[in-house]
């Protein structure tokens, strides 16, 4: 069947793929939806997968601010729903603190096994230099994580269609904000 005049669209591989895995895990387990993880899971996937699309992967800077910033705004409401609270310096603490984990945190993990080559003495000094280390980055999240327990909004925990609107709504924006570089539609004429 094929009709003239009509535009049509595939969804992105990645869209594509995320929906039938996500739609695979309700028709196994529908209470996932209930959940706070499946929700949060699928529409950070979800943006995930729109910012790689439509940012260069030569930009890791800018794709490291977009993430570290509006990745938290855009869960506020279903972490809303859920708790009925949310703080605005979670994107910030967001953004200093994510660079430590991606630059120092996880390299490290795969860099330790390595030193059993070493001597014992070289090992000591390393491990004691990666546990002060540690320990002031674990004092360092410790105060963050006291400033944004301070800085808590709470509110009225929306309804649930509340909640699926503004979600929606926070779709329709990301689409209209990252639109695909190289679209997929084409126009039968």
């Amino acid at each position: 069947f094929h009709v003239t005049g009509v535009q049509t669209c595939a969804l992105p591989i990645s869209v594509q793929i995320l929906s039938t895995s996500a739609a695979l895990l309700l028709l196994w387990d529908p209470s996932l939806l209930t959940g706070i993880s499946f929700v949060l899971s699928v529409g950070g996937t979800y943006f995930l997968a729109k910012v790689s699309e439509n940012i260069s992967s030569r930009d890791v800077i800018k794709q490291y601010f977009i993430l570290a910033l509006i990745l938290p705004v855009l869960s506020a409401p279903v972490i809303g729903f859920y708790f009925g609270t949310w703080s605005y310096l979670i994107p910030i603490c967001q953004l200093l603190m994510n660079w430590l984990w991606s630059v120092f945190l996880i390299p490290m993990g795969y860099l330790i096994p390595l030193l059993g080559f070493f001597p014992t003495g070289i090992q000591n000094r390393c491990f004691l230099f990666l546990d002060s280390l540690l320990g002031k980055l674990s004092d360092t999240q410790t105060l963050a994580f006291e400033e944004i327990h301070r800085s808590v909004v709470l509110w009225v925990r929306p309804t649930w269609i509340e909640a699926m609107l503004v979600v929606l709504f926070l779709i329709v924006v990301l689409d209209f904000f990252f639109k695909e570089r190289s679209t997929q539609c084409k126009a039968d004429f």
